[in-house]
């Protein structure tokens, strides 16, 4: 139901909800959030909410009632399925930007970047995927010819990944081997689409970028202990997912190795995987989806041991860089860690909506936001940059 007051500069939308209604401006600018009520999708929705005056819609297959303290009158709800084109269309409607969190990306359709170009509406993804997001690049001359700006992996990996990469380029410009490592606390429990990407990959065989050839590598295997900055510390990681860095790591910075490492900062945790793992190639189990509600109970149960910390951190090195041939840096929190990925989606729906954003196709991941920016708009969410090139960790952003 709509009422109008002819004398009002601005229009207010009215949604009956259960027992009351909620005001919603009409005149905000409108981003459409798929996955916007699951664990990622959410701190993406509230990030967008305190740093915007966007109206948000969430979209969702099954819609919830999620509330978002303080900003109830610019949060709608909209069901809709990814996998009906003409239901995506319909929602994105009038949308300034939409971004998908609905994950995992393993194997998903790409209705909703179809939507935005035929819409022409700005698109952003968090897809972590190899083959998802080289399925995008594929489809580069139809963005660009869109003429709308895609972010394709504008998260963790690769967004993160790829600015931290080129922040290294300062000091060894010819990267030979990149190496990025994440670690999340388990203080909060994530959600069904992080357990299912995970449950996916374990045992699984991965061909990675390893020197002059390619190698592979089973999934949950390479155990490695590695220096996080403090206090988070040593922490214990694997090779766990095919992630999109082993296709865009060579072709931003032309590196002839990729390696990805994953590991909980509860170490037995990491073991129980790396047993389902052997487990797997005993019996010949072809999946272990059907893990995924024990493997949330343990994780569960286990939160209330654990920490809210959580970082990414990449190694890069090179043999010809005379007198520094490895840098380390590292985007991690001490508080609240899993805000991270949530970081460069919000932002970049922010540039989008402010008219920051002039690229029209796939935006390279390295070239949007400078590191002036980006230490900026980590340090706004008590996210600091850390660099180590002798031995010890340096921040180059801190607390705002």
């Amino acid at each position: 139901m709509v009422l109008r007051d002819d004398s009002a500069l601005l229009e207010r939308e009215y949604e009956l909800e259960g027992a009351g209604f909620k005001r919603v401006e009409a005149n905000l600018p409108r981003i459409v959030v798929y996955g916007g009520n699951g664990f990622f999708g959410r701190l993406v929705v509230q990030d967008i909410l305190e740093h915007t005056s966007a109206e948000i819609v969430i979209a969702s297959r099954n819609p919830r009632d999620i509330a978002f303290s303080g900003f109830e009158t610019r949060v709608r709800r909209r069901q809709s399925d990814l996998n009906d084109l003409a239901g995506v269309l319909s929602a994105i409607e009038g949308a300034r930007a939409v971004v998908s969190c609905v994950g995992p990306f393993q194997g998903q359709p790409l209705n909703i970047l179809q939507a935005c170009m035929e819409s022409r509406i700005a698109y952003v993804d968090v897809a972590d995927d190899r083959d998802f997001v080289v399925r995008c690049h594929q489809m580069s001359p139809r963005i660009q010819e869109a003429g709308i700006p895609a972010f394709v992996g504008c998260s963790v990996v690769p967004g993160m990944s790829s600015l931290l990469t080129r922040y290294c380029q300062k000091g060894i410009p010819q990267i030979e081997r990149t190496r990025i490592f994440i670690s999340p606390g388990t203080r909060h429990p994530r959600g069904r689409g992080s357990f299912l990407c995970l449950l996916s990959t374990v045992g699984n065989e991965i061909s990675i970028l390893d020197g002059t050839g390619q190698r592979k590598i089973r999934g949950w295997t390479n155990r490695e202990r590695v220096e996080f900055p403090p206090p988070m510390g040593n922490r214990w990681v694997y090779s766990v997912v095919d992630i999109a860095d082993y296709y865009l790591q060579p072709k931003y910075f032309g590196v002839h190795s990729v390696e990805f490492k994953i590991g909980s900062e509860l170490d037995f945790l990491n073991r129980s995987l790396s047993v389902v793992r052997q487990l797997k190639s005993v019996f010949g189990v072809k999946s272990v989806d059907w893990l995924m509600p024990i493997s949330r109970a343990l994780i569960l149960m286990t939160s209330p041991f654990g920490t809210s910390q959580g970082g990414v951190m990449v190694e890069v090195s090179s043999k010809g860089c005379p007198g520094r041939n490895k840098i380390y840096v590292s985007a991690f929190a001490e508080e609240r860690g899993e805000i991270i990925p949530a970081i460069l989606p919000s932002l970049a729906a922010k540039m989008i909506l402010e008219g920051e954003i002039a690229f029209r196709g796939i935006v390279p991941l390295t070239e949007w936001l400078s590191t002036e920016r980006l230490t900026e708009e980590l340090a706004k969410r008590r996210v600091k940059l850390s660099v180590n090139t002798e031995g010890r960790w340096v921040h180059v952003a801190g607390n705002c």
